[in-house]
């Protein structure tokens, strides 16, 4: 609420408030475009970082049938151990390399 001086003086110069108001609108404007430009900014980069993700993935998937198939192959010719002790050996490269892409995407 004006107070009574505030009142008087917006009375006498009316175009003074829609200046003020016009400057608070174009501030306020301002603000959310620059809010607005940083969001964007961020969503870019999110996506980005999803497509290196899912390309990482696609490696990792076509690395996991071949280890698969690794596996099969050593468990026909060598028995069940054997083949069990060479998938705990990839399973710890696959671990190192994840490991490693992580530290990159930091």
């Amino acid at each position: 609420m004006l107070g009574p001086a505030r009142y008087f003086s917006a009375l006498d110069n009316p175009s003074s408030i829609r200046q003020n108001s016009q400057e608070d609108g174009s501030q306020k404007i301002k603000s959310l475009l620059e809010s607005n430009r940083i969001i964007l900014a961020e969503r870019d980069s999110l996506q980005r970082t999803h497509t290196v993700l899912l390309r990482e993935n696609e490696v990792y998937q076509d690395e996991i049938q071949k280890l698969r198939k690794c596996i099969e192959e050593l468990e026909s010719k060598y028995g069940q151990q054997n083949a069990s002790d060479n998938l705990g050996n990839r399973r710890i490269a696959i671990n190192n390399n994840n490991n490693n892409a992580e530290r990159l995407l930091l």
